[in-house]
Order: C-alpha cells, then structure tokens, then sequence
C-alpha cells in the first residue's frame, strides 16, 4: 500500500514456515508441460506488419520530398547533347 508521499508502506508481517516458495503455472494455450503459445502472439505479428509498413511509408516521404530537378522553358534542339 502507498502512503500519502506515493511510498510504499508494510503493513504486515510474519514469519515464514512454508519452507518453499509456491508456484502456480498458468497456461494460456498449453503445448505441454511448462511450454505454451503466447497468448498475444498475432497481436505481436500485427505489430511487425504496423511498423515496417510505417518504415517503408517513412522511406517514400524522405525520397519523395527531396527536390527535384526542373527545367521550364528549356529547348532540347539547342543543345548538341543527343547525337
């Protein structure tokens, strides 16, 4: 429990005669003993898709707003470039 200055305060205790630490398993999606699917699995496959899919909308807006090169009014038959 947190007291009025946001701290933790004990508010009980006592000795310890378990002897042991308990463990309770929880299984979400059970494959076998101590294994299991994640439950969020496809949440996190989701993420991936979301997030490079934001990478790749980055990396055309960095391109895209670069400037480009235009010439107005310019004559090609002017130059003797094209042969």
């Amino acid at each position: 429990m947190k007291n009025t200055n946001n701290e933790w305060v004990l508010i009980d205790n006592g000795p310890m005669t378990l002897g042991k630490i308990p463990l309770v398993t929880h299984y979400t999606f059970r494959i076998g003993d101590f294994i299991a699917r994640p439950p969020f699995e496809d949440l996190s496959w989701l993420n991936i898709e979301h997030w490079q899919s934001s990478s790749d909308q980055r990396n055309a807006l960095r391109y895209g707003r670069s400037a480009i090169l235009f010439l107005q009014g310019f004559n090609v038959k002017n130059y003797r470039i094209w042969r």
